[in-house]
């Protein structure tokens, strides 16, 4: 049997409102933010480590994040910035 020592798991999150609801583009967008500050908010609150890559924002409202969260306790989530 073999362990994972360090494992990091990448998350690609999509936070959209479907087009039949009625929302305007500026409402999805606002609407949106506020799911993805909750999300960084529990994030925080359970001390998960994670680091957002990039955040996409096409012109349809939608918000796209690409997210890297820790698995184990031994794995470092940031990048080398060399």
């Amino acid at each position: 049997m073999k362990r994972v020592k360090e494992a990091n798991i990448l998350h690609t999150l999509v936070f959209e409102k479907k087009p039949y609801m009625g929302y305007t583009k500026e409402s999805k967008l606002k609407i949106n933010q506020e799911y993805i500050k909750q999300c960084k908010a529990i994030l925080k609150q359970v001390q998960t480590k994670h680091q957002i890559i990039d955040m996409i924002d096409p012109d349809n409202g939608t918000i796209i994040v690409h997210m890297i969260k820790q698995h184990s306790d031994m794995t470092d989530v940031y990048k080398d910035s060399g």
